[in-house]
């Protein structure tokens, strides 16, 4: 059967000489691997390298078998042109390690277009505006409420517990929760995505334990999450 779909490209990875295998979230069938023939073989291949490029989104018309493994591509064009993405340094550093998250989060149910539209226009935003040394931070923060992982900014308390995702006097563990600055300070953050804004102070260090906090909120909730290779890369450059 034939599908036409939006996709965002996740990764592509060369398989033998010519073939790649392509990872990408898509608007119909949700998380989708692809087995792309001769993508490697210049122009002899029916489909462009640079259309399957990571973080690229397409317009795709996939051969879907119905049944588990990988699809196929038959026709795939480009939705949107990077400005500089590609290019600014910053922007492909944060772009890397948004992917690696979108990896090992996406849930893998067929269809979810609330959840396509977001990160599809996370990538754009990040494109288009003015870089932003937090755009990480916020981008995960909004990312666990699309997941339906979100802590619960109703809560009161001075920690916040991340085995519990509350904010708590009397957390589970204090070895799984937040101290009561970066708590404080992790209360703000959702206050500001939630009022639309994005007008808030955090220091190096701030930033590096928020972004360490979150990487293991996600490590308690989601099942066989792999902690980003560019993580590390991340830290020292913007903490």
């Amino acid at each position: 059967m034939l599908i036409k779909t939006q996709a965002f490209i996740l990764s592509s990875i060369k398989y033998n000489e010519a073939d790649a295998i392509v990872k990408a979230y898509t608007k119909e069938t949700g998380f989708t691997t692809f087995f792309v023939r001769n993508l490697y073989k210049g122009t002899k291949g029916k489909i462009k390298k640079a259309y399957l490029q990571p973080a690229a989104i397409v317009d795709l018309v996939m051969n879907s078998r119905n049944k588990a493994g990988m699809e196929y591509i038959k026709e795939v064009s480009p939705v949107h042109h990077y400005q500089s993405l590609h290019s600014d340094f910053d922007k492909m550093n944060i772009s890397v390690f948004m992917r690696e998250i979108l990896l090992s989060t996406l849930p893998q149910e067929p269809q979810d277009e609330a959840l396509f539209e977001f990160v599809k226009n996370e990538f754009i935003s990040l494109d288009q505006s003015e870089f932003d040394i937090n755009f990480h931070l916020f981008f995960m923060i909004k990312l666990l409420g699309q997941i339906g992982i979100s802590p619960d900014p109703g809560t009161q308390g001075r920690y916040f517990d991340l085995q519990g995702g509350v904010f708590t006097d009397s957390p589970l563990s204090f070895d799984l929760c937040m101290n009561e600055s970066q708590s404080y300070i992790f209360r703000e953050l959702l206050g500001t995505i939630f009022a639309s804004k994005k007008e808030v102070s955090i220091s190096n260090q701030t930033r590096r334990k928020l972004l360490d906090d979150l990487i293991t909120y996600l490590e308690l909730h989601i099942s066989n999450f792999r902690k980003p290779k560019s993580l590390s890369i991340l830290s020292s450059l913007y903490s």
